[in-house]
């Protein structure tokens, strides 16, 4: 017997490369959807099988960190990062590294961070001006030192920048 049917069905679409697919892997990071192109190397840096956290059995199954977060920096402990990896929404402190010698633009003091600076180094910083990158640190939390226009040199988060498009 024949019969015809109409069915609803849900169409799954990668975030990266637009391609339809039936089966997508979550990046932990910023939970975009990867297809499963290339065995997953196409989108997928790193495959993570299996976060568990004990104090609340909480289990996060087969997600990937993609290629565009693998190569970000934060200032999170590892313990804050796998929390965030089991989180609904993207991690939120995680920041591309900017290479040295590109142009970026100061926006406004992240105040939360006051205290993680001396008196002298937040003197050195100015708002809303550009610069160029000269190198970044990290040894503290990412931060990156800054020539302004003017000369000057300061410090700053990466939550206090902008880069300068040409």
């Amino acid at each position: 017997m024949e019969k015809q049917e109409s069915r609803l069905v849900t169409v799954k679409f990668c975030d990266f490369c637009g391609n339809e697919s039936t089966h997508l892997k979550k990046c932990a990071i910023c939970k975009k959807d990867m297809c499963g192109e290339n065995g997953n190397a196409k989108h997928c840096a790193y495959s993570v099988q299996d976060i568990y956290r004990y104090n609340d059995a909480a289990r996060n199954v087969d997600r990937g960190i993609c290629k565009e977060c693998a190569g970000k920096k934060t200032n999170l402990t590892i313990g804050q990062l796998l929390d965030a990896m089991m989180g609904k929404s993207p991690v939120p402190t995680i920041y591309p590294l900017i290479a040295d010698g590109v142009t970026v633009k100061t926006t406004q003091p992240n105040m939360a961070l006051r205290k993680e600076w001396t008196d002298e180094a937040w003197s050195q910083r100015k708002w809303g001006v550009q610069g160029k990158i000269l190198t970044h640190h990290d040894s503290h939390g990412l931060c990156y030192e800054l020539r302004h226009e003017d000369g000057t040199t300061g410090c700053y988060d990466p939550s206090e920048l902008e880069v300068v498009k040409n």
